[in-house]
């Protein structure tokens, strides 16, 4: 794999509290509880920051609240997706990979032929892709990638998954590798 530098993991994990000892943590109807925003640095095996919360604090809030740095490679999940975020992100040399939600509207700007290697590791598509609806302002600035590949889940179930990023230059096998290293966080939170 080629060399792809700094990889570090974005997520958070919920801590249920006793609602009737902190009432300040409510959250949910009945439930109490904190969210621990986690920068977890995927090369040295170890958390890098962690910012505590109130469990009901979405996650894509906090992103202004974490150090990010320029030419970091950031994984994270769909909860983390902010278009505005990411055109940011582009701007600032920050890389990221994500996945789509599956109501992300996404355009095709343009196709990149798969190598062999590609095919053989279940990558569907590589394309260049516009992020957004082109008629709001929900719309990108920047195009971005997609990888669309063929994974066994948890459940050991096939299932596609679309993998989005700003990492024009790792061959979309990488890109698909890089996002199944985030599961690494969760092993960390258990």
């Amino acid at each position: 794999m080629k060399d792809i530098g700094l990889v570090k993991i974005i997520d958070s994990s919920t801590v249920s509290l006793c609602l009737s000892l902190f009432p300040w943590a409510k959250f949910r109807k009945s439930k109490g509880g904190i969210k621990l925003h986690t920068v977890y640095d995927l090369n040295n095996e170890a958390p890098e920051n962690i910012l505590i919360t109130n469990a009901i604090i979405h996650d894509k809030e906090v992103f202004d609240k974490l150090k990010l740095d320029p030419s970091v490679t950031y994984l994270f999940d769909r909860a983390y997706i902010h278009y505005e975020k990411f055109d940011q992100f582009i701007k600032d040399d920050i890389y990221f990979v994500t996945r789509a939600k599956s109501n992300t509207k996404i355009e095709i700007i343009q196709t990149t032929p798969l190598t062999t290697k590609d095919i053989q590791t279940n990558i569907l598509l590589d394309a260049d892709v516009m992020l957004g609806d082109h008629t709001s302002k929900t719309r990108m600035k920047y195009p971005m990638r997609l990888v669309k590949a063929k994974i066994i889940d948890k459940d050991n179930k096939e299932k596609t998954i679309d993998i989005l990023t700003n990492r024009f230059d790792l061959e979309a096998r990488v890109i698909a590798e890089l996002y199944k290293e985030r599961w690494q966080i969760e092993l960390f939170f258990k």
